[in-house]
């Protein structure tokens, strides 16, 4: 259907969206499961396929965010700060929220899915940057999930605040119940 209608942003996002659905809760439980059946060459070829569906989704968001505003690359190649800048100056409605919670997401599952790519890592400041701005355009955007993600991946970064990590999963969790 894409390649029908590359230009249909609904349709571009929620194949994102679908692809880190699909991976998270059954190419990664499927993983799982060969691994406490043994079955270790089985997992690893079910987190490779995990890692490559995190890897379409994040592409499909950047495309879609290069596709409303010019100057992402520019502001990457800056480093966080003027990531997180930028993406404040381009996104500024509440409607924004799910894409950019979806291609943060998407970014940081695929860094999670790459265990031995440091270079993969090293991008996990982006994939922040995108979640943060996401919640700060809409909180309770799928149930506080971008909360979550922000204390994941405070509790993933080298430098990270565990403290930070643990109030941002108190926060949702106490939003949620």
């Amino acid at each position: 259907m894409c390649r029908v209608d590359p230009d249909n942003d609904e349709l571009v996002l929620r194949l994102a969206r679908t692809y880190v659905g699909y991976a998270y809760g059954w190419v990664e439980d499927r993983a799982d499961q060969l691994e406490l059946e043994g079955n270790y060459s089985g997992g690893d070829e079910q987190r490779r396929r995990a890692k490559y569906m995190y890897l379409r989704a994040k592409d499909l968001g950047l495309y879609l965010v290069r596709d409303r505003e010019d100057g992402l690359d520019r502001a990457m190649s800056q480093g966080e700060a003027a990531l997180e800048r930028w993406l404040a100056a381009s996104f500024d409605d509440e409607d924004d929220a799910p894409l950019l919670f979806w291609t943060g997401s998407a970014w940081a599952s695929y860094i999670g899915a790459s265990r031995d790519d440091m270079s993969a890592a090293a991008d996990l400041p982006y994939a922040r940057a995108f979640v943060r701005r996401s919640v700060a355009l809409d909180p309770e955007y799928q149930n506080y999930a971008g909360t979550a993600t922000l204390g994941a991946i405070e509790a993933s970064i080298a430098d990270g605040d565990l403290e930070a990590s643990k109030r941002l999963f108190d926060q949702a969790l106490e939003r949620t119940q």
